[in-house]
C-alpha cells in the first residue's frame, strides 16, 4: 500500500506541474483529475495512446487507481500522454 501511495503523491505533484489538479487530496490511492471535456480526454487517451482510465460521476474527470503493477515511468508517460490530448481541445 505504502508504494502504491508513493505513486500517488509523484501523480498528483507531478500533474500539478504541467496544470492539472485533483478533485480532492488523495487519501488512498485513487486519483479524480480535473480536465477540460473529461469525456473527450478518456475517448483520446484510449484510442491514441491505449491509456483505458475512467471516470467520475459529478463532477466528471478522469479517475485513476494506482496499483502495484504501476511504475514512475508509467506515470511520467501518461502525463505526457495526457498533455498531449488535452493541448488539442
Amino acid at each position: 500500500m505504502q508504494y502504491c501511495m508513493q505513486l500517488t503523491v509523484k501523480l498528483v505533484t507531478e500533474a500539478r506541474k504541467i496544470g492539472f489538479e485533483p478533485l480532492l487530496e488523495p487519501v488512498m490511492n485513487v486519483v479524480a483529475l480535473k480536465v477540460p471535456d473529461p469525456d473527450l480526454v478518456r475517448e483520446q487517451l484510449l484510442e491514441r495512446f491505449g491509456w483505458n482510465v475512467s471516470i467520475t460521476r459529478t463532477p466528471r474527470a478522469l479517475r485513476l487507481v494506482l496499483m502495484p503493477h504501476n511504475t514512475p515511468e508509467d506515470i511520467e508517460i501518461f502525463l505526457q500522454d495526457l498533455k498531449k490530448v488535452t493541448a488539442e481541445i
